[in-house]
């Protein structure tokens, strides 16, 4: 069972973005949504759709950060990485 596979037997009416599986990091139990990391949606556009990584952030920035789909609609952060 993959990820996908997962998430939809959690929460049945989560919302789960297309072609951004790379990128989901887990979920809100609380709110029962996906969580996605933002820098790994862009790859994903950069990857999947031969994008520039300034074309990929307006797309994810327009087409999936704005969007608001119910009470399952997922929560999208950056994860910042502090090496020491």
């Amino acid at each position: 069972m993959n990820l996908r596979e997962t998430l939809s037997e959690i929460n049945t009416d989560m919302v789960l973005w297309d072609d951004m599986d790379y990128a989901i990091i887990g979920y809100n139990p609380s709110k029962l949504c996906a969580v996605y990391d933002i820098d790994k949606m862009i790859e994903c556009c950069i990857n999947n759709y031969d994008m520039d990584s300034e074309s990929a952030l307006e797309w994810v920035e327009y087409n999936i950060l704005s969007v608001y789909v119910g009470e399952h609609t997922p929560q999208h952060v950056y994860i910042y990485n502090y090496d020491k």
